[in-house]
């Protein structure tokens, strides 16, 4: 739907003018010949902008937006004067103190003119497009981030850049292995770790500050389907079993080949950082942010911190003890290997995200063959 710019003049002459102007912009333009034809048409539709003149019998312009500054619709609506009689400061003063955005004498000067109203319409199409994008979130799983301030502008341009490269790796390697792969349906899925760019802009009603929208729609198509773990052992008070922690944890691992692989370090490994979809399997981290692309191979410490990070995670949600590793005793579990392993990685035994992953589904798929587990809870 266009956008509607409501003019109001009680001269015909002046409206069809007015129109030759607009001309040039993609909306559509609706008259009103007085102020009281003005109120009622503004009641029924929504307008970008309303141009209105001065001076007109009855209701006059100042009348006219002191009373669509009472009314719920026309509040904010961006107003500008025209005036061939009211120039002087006072009534330009007076037209702002009674919420007009703007003063134009007559006669109108055109481009000066169609300036003021394609900054409103841009305005405008801003947001009707953070509109539709709310709703949208409400019924998907979209994540709308905006900077603090134009000044930060540059953190969400840069979480940007890191999951547009991230996304572009992982389109690369899975065209790779779909060349070598020896089984039809399987796939890397490294693309289920991170959320997808869905628009990124800066947004001028926002004062200059750019908005993000990502997207985990490839992990799950309802918002209520996701949650972060904290919400396991916080908010629903319970814990993981053993073999539930081995599909969260192992998927973790994964993440930590890839992303190292990359030179990327996810640092953000919270506990309200990490989602889970407890019906699919699957694990992702929201908020890049904090990530960094290193310009040279990560050392052995930086990538043991990270294994240790999600490693704590994970303990914690099994009820254990995140600083060595101890988690309580359960039937799933005949021997300690498992426990063994977790020991292990909670010290900071590993350095290498493939050789922990490899490890860790050795050990696993020892002990519990099944390879898929229902999430349960104690």
């Amino acid at each position: 739907m266009k956008p509607k710019i409501l003019i109001v003049d009680d001269l015909l002459e002046n409206l069809i003018s007015l129109e030759a102007i607009l001309d040039d912009f993609d909306c559509d333009i609706v008259r009103a010949f007085s102020g009281e034809e003005a109120l009622k048409i503004s009641l029924k539709d929504d307008f970008a902008l309303a141009i209105l003149d001065v001076q007109m019998p009855g209701m006059n312009g100042y009348e006219t937006l002191e009373m669509m500054r009472q009314r719920k619709r026309t509040k904010y609506l961006p107003v500008i004067f025209v005036s061939a009689i009211h120039q002087s400061d006072l009534n330009i003063i007076k037209g702002i103190e009674t919420g007009a955005v703007d003063f134009i004498p007559k006669p109108i000067i055109p481009d000066i003119l169609k300036g003021k109203v394609q900054v409103f319409l841009d305005l405008y199409l801003q947001r009707k497009k953070l509109d539709m994008l709310l709703a949208e979130m409400e019924e998907t799983n979209l994540n709308l981030k905006i900077a603090k301030s134009k000044a930060e502008n540059g953190t969400l341009e840069k979480e940007e850049y890191i999951l547009k490269t991230l996304k572009e790796i992982s389109d690369n390697l899975e065209n790779e292995y779909v060349k070598k792969r020896t089984r039809p349906d399987s796939k890397l899925n490294n693309h289920f770790f991170f959320p997808e760019i869905v628009d990124s802009f800066v947004c001028k009603e926002q004062q200059n500050r750019r908005v993000l929208i990502l997207g985990l729609t490839s992990i799950s198509k309802q918002p209520s389907d996701l949650a972060p773990i904290s919400f396991i052992t916080k908010r629903d008070m319970v814990r993981i079993d053993p073999k539930t922690s081995v599909w969260i944890l192992g998927k973790l691992l994964k993440m930590l080949v890839f992303t190292h692989d990359q030179n990327v370090l996810v640092r953000d490994l919270s506990e309200n950082n990490i989602l889970v979809n407890k019906a699919q399997h699957y694990v992702s981290v929201l908020n890049w942010g904090d990530a960094l692309i290193l310009n040279r191979e990560l050392e052995q410490k930086e990538c043991s911190i990270e294994i240790v990070g999600v490693t704590k995670e994970v303990v914690k949600l099994l009820g254990g003890n995140p600083f060595t590793g101890e988690i309580p005793a359960d039937e799933q579990m005949e021997d300690s290997r498992y426990q063994d392993l977790l020991i292990k990685l909670i010290r900071g035994e590993y350095y290498d995200a493939y050789l922990a992953h490899f490890d860790f589904y050795e050990i696993a798929r020892s002990i519990w063959p099944s390879k898929f587990h229902p999430y349960t809870t104690k």
